[in-house]
Protein backbone atom coordinates (compact mmCIF):
# COMPACT_ATOMS: atom_id res chain seq x y z
CA UNK A 1 0.00 0.00 0.00
CA UNK A 2 1.23 3.14 -1.08
CA UNK A 3 2.19 6.43 1.33
CA UNK A 4 -0.75 7.97 -0.02
CA UNK A 5 -3.42 5.34 0.11
CA UNK A 6 -2.40 4.81 3.55
CA UNK A 7 -3.08 8.36 4.53
CA UNK A 8 -6.71 8.32 2.97
CA UNK A 9 -7.78 4.77 4.68
CA UNK A 10 -6.67 6.83 7.73
CA UNK A 11 -9.01 9.54 7.24
CA UNK A 12 -11.55 7.52 6.30
CA UNK A 13 -11.38 5.58 9.20
CA UNK A 14 -11.08 8.91 11.44
CA UNK A 15 -14.48 9.75 9.56
CA UNK A 16 -16.06 6.98 9.97
CA UNK A 17 -15.88 6.95 13.91
CA UNK A 18 -16.60 10.53 14.62
CA UNK A 19 -20.09 10.10 12.30
CA UNK A 20 -21.12 6.82 14.14
CA UNK A 21 -19.98 8.71 17.40
CA UNK A 22 -22.22 11.60 16.07
CA UNK A 23 -24.79 9.30 14.55
CA UNK A 24 -24.74 7.57 17.87
CA UNK A 25 -25.33 10.42 20.33
CA UNK A 26 -28.15 11.73 18.35
CA UNK A 27 -29.99 8.70 17.91
CA UNK A 28 -29.87 8.97 22.16
CA UNK A 29 -30.97 12.36 22.10
CA UNK A 30 -33.79 11.63 20.07
CA UNK A 31 -34.87 8.95 22.03
CA UNK A 32 -35.83 11.28 25.55
CA UNK A 33 -39.31 11.02 25.14
CA UNK A 34 -39.76 8.36 24.20
CA UNK A 35 -37.04 6.97 27.03
CA UNK A 36 -39.21 8.81 29.56
CA UNK A 37 -42.81 7.52 28.77
CA UNK A 38 -41.46 4.16 28.62
CA UNK A 39 -39.83 4.02 31.62
CA UNK A 40 -42.20 6.98 33.74
CA UNK A 41 -38.72 9.13 34.38
CA UNK A 42 -39.07 12.85 34.75
CA UNK A 43 -36.16 15.20 33.29
CA UNK A 44 -34.22 14.61 35.73
CA UNK A 45 -33.50 11.11 36.15
CA UNK A 46 -33.09 10.90 32.13
CA UNK A 47 -30.44 13.36 32.32
CA UNK A 48 -28.72 10.77 34.23
CA UNK A 49 -28.54 7.95 31.81
CA UNK A 50 -27.75 10.24 28.68
CA UNK A 51 -24.92 11.32 30.91
CA UNK A 52 -23.99 7.84 31.72
CA UNK A 53 -23.97 6.64 27.77
CA UNK A 54 -21.90 9.38 27.10
CA UNK A 55 -19.31 8.60 29.87
CA UNK A 56 -19.46 5.29 29.30
CA UNK A 57 -19.09 5.95 25.22
CA UNK A 58 -15.95 7.71 26.07
CA UNK A 59 -14.25 5.51 27.92
CA UNK A 60 -14.66 2.83 25.23
CA UNK A 61 -13.38 5.37 22.23
CA UNK A 62 -10.56 6.02 24.79
CA UNK A 63 -9.53 2.45 25.18
CA UNK A 64 -10.03 1.43 21.79
CA UNK A 65 -7.84 4.57 20.91
CA UNK A 66 -4.94 2.95 22.52
CA UNK A 67 -5.46 -0.42 21.66
CA UNK A 68 -5.30 1.21 18.12
CA UNK A 69 -2.33 3.25 19.04
CA UNK A 70 -0.54 -0.10 19.98
CA UNK A 71 -1.37 -2.24 17.20
CA UNK A 72 -0.74 -0.03 14.65
CA UNK A 73 2.46 1.85 15.81
CA UNK A 74 4.30 0.91 12.82
CA UNK A 75 1.08 1.74 10.68
CA UNK A 76 1.96 5.31 10.34
CA UNK A 77 3.42 8.64 12.26
CA UNK A 78 1.46 11.92 12.39
CA UNK A 79 2.67 13.49 9.41
CA UNK A 80 2.26 10.34 7.17
CA UNK A 81 5.56 9.03 7.23
CA UNK A 82 4.95 4.90 6.84
CA UNK A 83 7.93 3.05 8.65
CA UNK A 84 7.67 -0.22 6.20
CA UNK A 85 6.70 2.23 2.58
CA UNK A 86 10.58 1.83 1.52
CA UNK A 87 9.90 -2.42 1.61
CA UNK A 88 7.14 -2.10 -0.62
CA UNK A 89 8.46 -0.80 -3.71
Amino acid sequence: MTDAARRWLVLAAMLLGSTLATLSSGVLTVSVVPLMDEFRLDLRSIEWVLASYNVVFAALMIGSGAVATRAFANFCDWQGRCPDADNEK
